[in-house]
């Protein structure tokens, strides 16, 4: 059974395939041999203080557009969170109530399972790096 990897970001049908980042790391993950899940903040739950994603999305191929692209929705389908390798955050603005919500949700993860924590965004966001380096 392959490693799978879960991604938290925006619906993949808002993606700019040509060039987002999120999806490149999709790609590799494939290329060295794991599963990819993605899934969208709206679809995380907390039952009993545990992390579930509900109905994933399974990409099987990242190409340049999503006609040359290839992933499946799991439908009716429940995974807890400790179901996944790792976990990265990547979603993009706005930073927003939704935003810190997703933050305190990841946050009820076992440590080191989600690569960028939820705290860790809170308190600085990797979008802001670029305007931090002094």
């Amino acid at each position: 059974m392959k490693t799978t990897v879960l991604i938290v970001g925006d619906p993949l049908e808002k993606l700019r395939f040509d060039s987002d980042s999120s999806l490149a790391l999709a790609e590799g993950a494939l290329e060295l041999g794991f599963k990819v899940h993605w899934t969208t903040p709206s679809q995380l739950d907390l039952l009993n203080g545990s992390l579930l994603v509900q109905n994933p999305v399974e990409i099987r191929k990242v190409g340049g557009n999503a006609a040359s692209s290839e992933a499946i929705t799991l439908e009716n389908i429940s995974l807890p969170a400790l179901t996944y390798k790792k976990i990265l955050i990547r979603k993009d603005p706005p930073f927003d109530e939704n935003y810190v919500d997703l933050c305190w949700f990841m946050s009820q993860t076992p440590a080191g399972l989600v690569v960028n924590s939820g705290e860790a965004l809170l308190l600085h966001h990797e979008k802001l790096t670029p305007w931090t380096i002094a």
